[in-house]
């Protein structure tokens, strides 16, 4: 016989993603301002030069 599948909380499973979904698009916008931040170092170096 199949194992029954724990039973999740429909609410409490749509909170956890929309807590990872919030996590990722955050570390993706730090990663973003990351490049921009280091493209405008490395003219500012060029610049110099």
């Amino acid at each position: 016989m199949p194992r029954k599948k724990a039973k999740v909380d429909t609410l409490e499973e749509i909170e956890t993603s929309i807590k990872l979904l919030c996590d990722q698009s955050k570390n993706h916008m730090k990663s973003r301002e990351y490049e921009k931040a280091l493209n405008g170092y490395n003219q500012d170096i060029k610049n110099m030069v």
